[in-house]
């Protein structure tokens, strides 16, 4: 896991980046999905789940 924060913002579209050094981490692609499981004053928990081909 990453050990530092790191900094990312939203574009004009309410788009996130997850950095490069995260997604081979987690071996996160295109092909990705995610689901917001939880919304909290401090931010959003994502959940990773198999899309069905």
């Amino acid at each position: 896991m990453a050990k530092y924060p790191t900094l990312v913002q939203c574009d004009k579209r309410g788009q996130i980046v997850i950095p490069k050094n995260i997604r081979l981490e987690l071996g996160i692609n295109k092909k990705t999905g995610f689901i917001v499981y939880s919304v909290t004053k401090e931010g959003l928990l994502l959940k990773r789940v198999k899309l069905k081909k």
